[in-house]
């Protein structure tokens, strides 16, 4: 189940791990271009480019941490169902196996005891 609920999550942090090298790259593109320019302004078109890949930047990696704490919630949820079996559901299986048991045995001794007589029997003393 933990490599299932993995398995289901990476594809998307993939997905968003390539988005974001894509998009740092971008943004590494424009900032070195200001930088070989001889001016230090930006034209408002790559101040705007600048604003877009650093936004688009911290949305992806918030999706990624948010993709990464879905997984930690399936892992746990499956941890938490796990120790709820071993710690309730064993022993109860334990406890109706020996009830049982236990019945089984009553039973067959009742069967197999020869009858008792009572006071009120005749031939009784």
């Amino acid at each position: 189940m933990r490599r299932q609920a993995d398995d289901r999550l990476r594809a998307k942090a993939l997905e968003l791990e390539s988005q974001l090298r894509t998009t740092e790259a971008k943004l590494t593109e424009l900032q070195s271009k200001r930088n070989d320019q001889t001016s230090l302004m930006l034209s408002p078109e790559q101040e705007q480019e600048v604003k877009r890949f650093t936004a688009e930047k911290a949305q992806v990696r918030k999706e990624l941490r948010e993709t990464q704490r879905g997984l930690n919630v399936d892992i746990d949820r499956l941890d938490n169902t796990l120790k709820v079996l071993n710690i309730a559901v064993a022993p109860l299986i334990v406890a109706v196996a020996g009830g049982l048991v236990l019945g089984a045995r009553r039973r067959r001794k009742s069967q197999s005891a020869p009858p008792r007589r009572t006071a009120d029997e005749p031939g009784a003393t």
